[in-house]
């Protein structure tokens, strides 16, 4: 069986009975947050499904570790095994896309990474989505160095209006 999957749909072809199937998965919009400052900085938004909170701690008591306790964190839930972690911190393209790569162990969904590449910023859901309820905050822990407000005012100012886009289920 021949299997090619793109975001909008899925072909099969069984080559033992010479079958063609297509499917269109229909697109679920939401409102999210974009975590582009400028041309080259960003802050830090890493998406983790199906994992456990164990995990998603871990990674986030890392990054606040790995920089000396520096910089700050947000988990947020955003359905029984969903988690966002926003790292309260403006880092560079190159940077961002390493800590993405170290997520990865740590159960990082892997499209979400794709998505960056393709989109040139990454987008966090605020709204809910079908049978999932708005995010909440789980668990907030402030840096010594940076002000996180500082870095929320950046953000709501490139954030003016909110970013409707699509995701789809698999």
């Amino acid at each position: 069986m021949i299997h090619i999957h793109k975001p909008r749909f899925k072909f099969y072809l069984n080559k033992e009975f010479f079958s063609f199937s297509f499917a269109i998965k229909k697109p679920q919009f939401c409102f999210g947050i974009q975590n582009r400052i400028n041309e080259n900085e960003y802050v830090p938004f890493f998406d983790f499904d199906n994992t456990d909170l164990y995990c998603v701690k871990k990674f986030s008591e890392w990054l606040y570790y790995f920089n000396d306790g520096k910089y700050g964190y947000t988990i947020l839930q955003t359905s029984d095994n969903g988690f966002h972690v926003i790292y309260w911190k403006i880092t560079l393209r190159d940077y961002y896309l390493h800590y993405l790569i170290d997520a990865i162990p740590y159960g990082l969904d892997i499209g979400y990474i794709q998505v960056f590449l393709s989109r040139g910023f990454s987008v966090l859901r605020i709204s809910s989505k079908l049978n999932k309820p708005i995010p909440y905050v789980l668990e907030y822990k402030k840096g010594s160095k940076c002000s996180d407000e500082e870095i929320m005012r950046k953000l709501f100012q490139v954030n003016k209006n909110l970013m409707l886009y699509t995701t789809f289920k698999y």
